[in-house]
């Protein structure tokens, strides 16, 4: 039985001395495609893609800030440096990145603040209906 490849997989170039440029981030389009192809055949497209094991951890320098995966037991971790990130933080960072296990593909998508314009009221219509009483 063949082993399950793990690998994080960005939309951008491999640039020499082992840096990334990101171009944008993976959407559900993107994890459809992915799901699709091998990771052989992702080195012809945007997609680029770095292998992980649980052997041995991923350190990526993001933003000003030394990034490091670490993939143990099915699970993906984030560390930022010497303190842990906020979850803003993480969120930004782990959106430019999707997962790809085999031909299953994860990917975390920020969606956009709901508007915080508040609706207006509708002026309330009262109808009146009246009869005219008739003189005796």
């Amino acid at each position: 039985m063949e082993e399950i490849q793990h690998s994080l997989i960005f939309i951008g170039e491999k640039k020499r001395n082992k840096e990334l440029q990101l171009k944008s981030k993976p959407g559900f389009s993107d994890a459809i495609c992915l799901s699709k192809q091998s990771t052989h055949t992702t080195k012809n497209t945007s997609y680029q893609s770095i292998p992980i094991d649980g052997k041995k951890n991923l350190s990526i320098y993001f933003c000003d800030e030394d990034i490091q995966f670490i993939y143990h037991n099915m699970s993906l971790q984030l560390l930022a440096g010497d303190k842990n990130p906020t979850d803003e933080d993480a969120l930004e960072v782990i959106s430019n990145f999707a997962f790809k296990e085999g031909n299953k593909v994860t990917f975390l998508k920020l969606l956009p603040e709901p508007n915080m314009i508040p609706r207006k009221k509708k002026k309330e219509r009262v109808l009146l209906v009246g009869k005219e009483l008739e003189d005796e």
